[in-house]
């Protein structure tokens, strides 16, 4: 007999969908060309495909002036709950000059591919020596989280987005799944036990320790 699980529900309740496609992603292409625009890291990039595809949800956008206080203080109290570092989308002072709340803002890749759209629902300066003391537990600026901090705008822009084209995953697209294809191939395997791991660099003997004991103890 062919048995299919319940899949664990996404944080919130809900895996959300920020990505436009069809008829509704052909006129935001045509509305972003009056629109005013930024350009965005990569680090923004990846945080607007995660908000789109579900991998934060129920995050619909970045993080305004009262839920980010909420957020750094989940952290400090080191409570298991996901997105325990905030997403935030910040902008210098320079680049705050020209956008208001209320604006539609078309949101760039430093290669000037055309990623998406912010609602900007507010604006905000923040208290970067706080937001560091709650989410690296330092302020010394030797620590790459904190000097990548200290070194981005001063100001942050929150609003709901709308993604309308995927960064690239080359040359791993073939391994490229969305939260919503994992789940469903999950089902499909009728697996009961995942296990994810993340790392930013290269495997070490731990990392390979803890993913053999997981494939063992699966």
């Amino acid at each position: 007999m062919d048995v299919h699980r319940t899949i664990i529900e996404p944080h919130g309740g809900k895996l959300i969908n920020r990505e436009l496609a069809g008829v509704d992603r052909k006129e935001c292409l045509e509305t972003c060309k009056s629109l005013s625009s930024l350009t965005i890291s990569k680090w923004i990039v990846s945080d607007m495909e995660m908000i789109s595809n579900g991998g934060f949800s129920p995050l619909i956008g970045f993080m305004g002036e009262n839920r980010l206080p909420e957020r750094l203080k989940i952290y400090a109290s080191a409570k298991r709950i996901t997105m325990d570092l905030p997403v935030t989308l910040p902008v210098t002072k320079e680049e705050a000059k020209s956008i208001n709340a209320g604006d539609e803002v078309a949101l760039y890749s430093d290669e000037g591919e055309l990623c998406g759209v912010i609602q900007v629902e507010e604006m905000f300066k923040y208290d970067k020596l706080e937001e560091a003391k709650l989410v690296y537990k330092t302020m010394d600026a030797n620590h790459p989280g904190v000097k990548k901090l200290f070194e981005q705008g001063d100001i942050y822009i929150a609003g709901p987005i709308f993604l309308v084209n995927r960064p690239s995953h080359k040359p791993f697209e073939e391994f490229y799944m969305s939260p919503n294809e994992t789940r469903k191939m999950f089902n499909d395997l009728g697996w009961s036990t995942v296990v994810g791991f993340q790392t930013r660099n290269p495997v070490h003997r731990a990392h390979e320790y803890l993913q053999k004991n997981s494939i063992r103890n699966g």
